[in-house]
């Protein structure tokens, strides 16, 4: 659905889209591997844009996440205060021992009016501790 980012212990994926989200069911707008080679953190950033068909029937919310819901309570970003709406976040992620960490930006809808993310990026850096 959206984009992938190659290995390494810093990324970014992003640029112009459109990515309309079908159903209540959360989707990968994009991804991105980090190989982390010890312990420390990994920041991340992402930012877009909701475009939401009808703000009082169909918001929307994404999440920064290592999972695969778009509720994630560490990084909740929702949509509903205008039909365009640029949305920016930053977590960060604690890295116990070396190995790939997979970082995401993901979305759900809920209502039955079209909604989609437009023009997302995400970024991730490892930092040694």
């Amino acid at each position: 659905m959206g984009a992938d980012a190659t290995l390494s212990i810093a990324g970014f994926v992003g640029g112009e889209q459109d990515i309309a989200l079908q159903t209540v069911t959360p989707a990968t707008i994009s991804s991105l591997e980090i190989d982390a080679p010890g312990q420390g953190i990994i920041l991340s950033n992402a930012s877009g844009v909701f475009d939401v068909a009808n703000v009082s029937i169909s918001p929307a919310r994404c999440s920064i996440t290592n999972g695969s819901d778009a509720l994630d309570e560490a990084s909740l970003i929702q949509g509903m205060a205008a039909r365009l709406a640029s949305f920016g976040a930053t977590r960060g992620f604690n890295v116990a021992e070396a190995g790939t960490v997979t970082i995401k930006l993901v979305c759900d809808k809920w209502g039955s009016e079209p909604v989609s993310i437009s023009d997302s990026n995400l970024n991730a850096t490892f930092i040694p501790k």
